[in-house]
């Protein structure tokens, strides 16, 4: 974090401690940073990574289904005024079949927030 506050950031989005942003203190210059926390249910790669080089060896699922899981859990962190933060890679997410998801998904929660 100190390097992230030395060099003017105001948030960060690394950690797993909550679905709800929080403060981060930098103990070594005393500067505090924002906490967009993420959680690998909501992270592309675990969900669409096949790598044998890194010992990924999937399954891969299909968009239905993380589709299906990005959304519910969308709906239950609206509901409880929690942070929904997507980690997406572009190797990953990329594909067609993926980004029709992505853009389904998009429209779902673009309504709910209107």
């Amino acid at each position: 974090m100190e390097l992230l506050t030395n060099h003017e950031f105001i948030y960060d989005s690394s950690l797993m401690g909550d679905d709800a942003p929080y403060i981060v203190n930098s103990e070594a210059n005393g500067k505090t940073i924002v906490e967009l926390p993420i959680h690998w249910l909501l992270d592309d790669a675990p969900n669409f990574v096949y790598a044998p080089v890194a010992n990924r060896l999937g399954p891969m699922r299909n968009p239905e289904e993380v589709y299906g899981t990005w959304a519910a859990e969308f709906e239950g962190l609206y509901r409880y005024g929690r942070a929904f933060t997507l980690t997406m890679h572009p190797q990953y997410i990329g594909r067609p079949g993926r980004l029709l998801m992505l853009e389904r998904l998009i429209e779902i929660l673009r309504r709910s927030l209107t």
